[in-house]
């Protein structure tokens, strides 16, 4: 530079304006270098579920399950922090129709980042109408009630007994059944709680995401009794005395010549025969 640009105002005194700019700027080159340096650009990808928004009430798809590689870029620590539920994916199913689509994908990228690479960029779907069909619940009950005590399963009671399902008509044809599971494990009275619904394809698996369900859960009531050890006795005439002079009993029979008795197991084990009120 020629000498008459540092004769000019903004280098005299008294304010020395150029020199504050340029010492301003000096500070910002070293801020920036030593920002870099210690803390370096770097990259991630990370893989991102894609929400279906606005898809119209009357439509669904048979997958539900779509998934992006989101590839950004930022500030080393950063990226060392970020995980995949800080990326939000979705596509804007407004407006479409019945059919087949290729909407393009969108994504909220957290704060200091910037997207590289989107793979892919828009998602392969296909929209159906959606129907709904009434199935019958079934109970699955597991385990044993505590010792003594019976389930009576031949009587369960299911509130309500059929649910509806919604999906598309490729869908509903893959129900296999619709249960609910209970375990009576260890119980010493009656069960009875609101269990969720599922729903299984033919070879057992729980399909259950891709449905809507109405309603969403039903009330089971497995009725558990408690019953005694019990054991089968014969009964016995307790006679007491002797008959007139001239008479002598030919024999004895009672009714019923058995009786069932309940009590603690070891007693019931050395009770052969059950005595009758004495009788004269």
């Amino acid at each position: 530079m020629g000498s008459d640009f540092w004769q000019k105002e903004i280098w005299q005194p008294p304010r020395f304006i150029g020199y504050k700019v340029l010492a301003i700027l000096l500070a910002m080159v070293i801020w920036a270098y030593v920002t870099v340096r210690d803390n370096p650009l770097d990259e991630g990808t990370f893989a991102v579920p894609v929400e279906l928004r606005n898809l119209d009430e009357t439509l669904v798809t048979p997958e539900t399950s779509y998934q992006v590689q989101v590839r950004v870029q930022g500030a080393a620590n950063i990226i060392g922090e970020l995980s995949s539920r800080d990326f939000t994916a979705y596509v804007d199913l407004s407006g479409m129709r019945a059919g087949e689509g290729s909407p393009r994908v969108q994504v909220d990228l957290p704060p200091d980042v910037s997207l590289v690479s989107l793979s892919p960029e828009s998602i392969d779907l296909t929209l159906e109408a959606k129907v709904s069909e009434t199935f019958a619940v079934v109970a699955n009950v597991s385990g044993e009630p505590a010792e003594n005590y019976t389930a009576l399963l031949e009587n369960l009671l299911l509130s309500p007994q059929e649910v509806s399902l919604s999906a598309s008509a490729s869908m509903i044809e893959q129900v296999g059944s619709v249960v609910v599971n209970a375990d009576i494990s260890n119980l010493e009275s009656s069960y009875n709680r609101n269990l969720p619904v599922e729903v299984l394809d033919q070879n057992g698996n729980n399909i259950t995401r891709e449905f809507t369900i109405s309603p969403e859960s039903v009330n089971l009531v497995v009725n558990v009794l408690y019953e005694e050890p019990e054991a089968t006795v014969a009964v016995r005439a307790n006679l007491l005395g002797e008959p007139a002079e001239g008479y002598q009993i030919s024999y004895t029979l009672t009714e019923p010549n058995t009786v069932r008795a309940f009590g603690d197991l070891a007693t019931l084990g050395t009770l052969y025969y059950l005595l009758t009120e004495p009788i004269d």
